[in-house]
């Protein structure tokens, strides 16, 4: 009995340990399908990066900009004379001899010269730079007037209406003018007095306070270009005549209202005569 008992017991326990022996513990199914699709995604981004890299055109870095030079002198200059107003582009004053003239004209009366009487439109060009100005001077004297004056047939009235250009309001409105009892340039001490507006008509004159030290004035006449240098500018009352008297220097004389807008006084600028040129040498 005890014999059958371990033989049995030998049996179950070598049944038992084949058993053991011939099976292998499985996998968890989940583990298995989990490593897998690492493995696949892993493989699929590598050979996508591969494939990328390869068709993928080649990155060129954008060049610097050229690098900006300053400005040099010469070229800001040759920007500033390119667009220079016509005062900075004036003629420059020529140098002269001392200019000799003659006193011809007295300092102390009024009087009308026979060349005056005779004067036509036109006659007279004036170009002020500082005014960006060129323009004729008008003052011609109606034939009539012209013979009346000079065969001394003017009534006193008249002969007063004449010498204070009381028909002045007529030629303004065409442009400046020139003073009846104005000599007209030459190498003597006249003084040639014309007048314009300034807020009115042309305006000729509108900026006639401006004109300053250094400034030139020019009067071209028969031919010749007579060259005027800044001396003063002066206010005087309205029924003052005094600045179109000559003085003991040839000079020019332009005159208009002040204040702009008034009749109250008077504006007057003066330029010397320095000297005196053929236009053909302009």
């Amino acid at each position: 009995m005890t014999s059958e008992n371990n033989n049995s017991a030998k049996n179950i326990f070598s049944t038992n340990s084949k058993k053991a022996e011939n099976v292998t513990p499985a996998s968890p199914p989940k583990f298995k399908k989990v490593t897998f699709y690492i493995t696949f995604a892993t493989i699929f981004i590598i050979i996508a990066a591969m494939l990328i890299g390869c068709s993928a055109k080649p990155v060129t870095a954008p060049a610097a900009p050229a690098p900006v030079s300053a400005p040099t002198e010469s070229s800001s200059a040759s920007s500033v004379v390119s667009s220079a107003s016509p005062t900075e582009s004036e003629p420059q004053p020529i140098e002269f001899p001392e200019l000799k003239f003659d006193m011809v004209y007295p300092t102390d009366k009024y009087f009308v010269t026979a060349e005056r009487l005779e004067y036509a439109d036109g006659d007279l060009v004036l170009r002020v730079p500082r005014l960006e100005l060129e323009t004729k001077v008008f003052g011609a004297v109606p034939p009539e007037q012209r013979e009346k004056f000079s065969n001394n047939t003017m009534t006193q009235d008249e002969r007063v209406s004449f010498m204070r250009n009381d028909n002045s309001d007529n030629l303004l409105s065409q442009g400046v003018m020139l003073f009846n009892l104005s000599p007209l340039p030459g190498k003597t001490n006249a003084n040639v007095s014309i007048s314009g507006h300034r807020d009115i008509c042309g305006k000729e004159f509108y900026y006639i306070d401006t004109i300053k030290e250094g400034d030139m004035i020019y009067l071209d006449y028969k031919g010749e270009t007579y060259h005027y240098e800044y001396f003063r500018t002066s206010i005087i009352e309205a029924d003052n005549w005094s600045a179109i008297n000559c003085k003991d220097f040839p000079c020019v004389t332009l005159i208009s209202c002040d204040p702009i807008g008034t009749h109250r006084n008077r504006i007057v600028v003066t330029a010397k005569l320095i000297g005196i040129t053929a236009q053909a040498d302009e």
